[in-house]
């Protein structure tokens, strides 16, 4: 049945729905970390930054190795100029799980950046 919760409220979230969402997560009474990671949700497409860090930081106190809320997290972070923090968290997602898509289209934006540094320290040095 909780998983029917989840996924109803999931889809409150993609069509826009925070509020429902919010109110069908509050009724539900449980301590599973994906009904945390909703309210986070929730509150980052509600616009609500403050009341979302507090949410992801619930989910890592419970699951410090929760990919989703990892990613979560460090968009979060670039979305208010957090950059350096955000790939912090992107990294984490990486050393649990670095097939997920997120992670994999994150290296691909890095590694271009890296190879620009590699050059430049490479030129500086020889």
């Amino acid at each position: 049945m909780n998983q029917l919760y989840f996924m109803k409220g999931l889809t409150l979230i993609e069509e826009g729905y925070c509020n429902d969402a919010l109110n069908l997560i509050s009724t539900i009474d449980s301590d599973d970390v994906k009904f945390t990671y909703l309210k986070a949700l929730s509150y980052v497409r509600a616009s609500n930054k403050d009341l979302a860090f507090v949410e992801i930081e619930n989910c890592l106190s419970k699951d410090p190795s929760n990919v989703e809320v990892l990613i979560l997290k460090g968009k979060l972070l670039w979305s208010i100029d957090r950059v350096d923090e955000g790939n912090e968290c992107f990294w984490g997602a990486h050393s649990i799980f670095p097939e997920h898509h997120e992670v994999v289209e994150f290296l691909s934006i890095q590694r271009p950046r890296a190879m620009e540094y590699y050059k430049k320290a490479v030129k500086f040095v020889f």
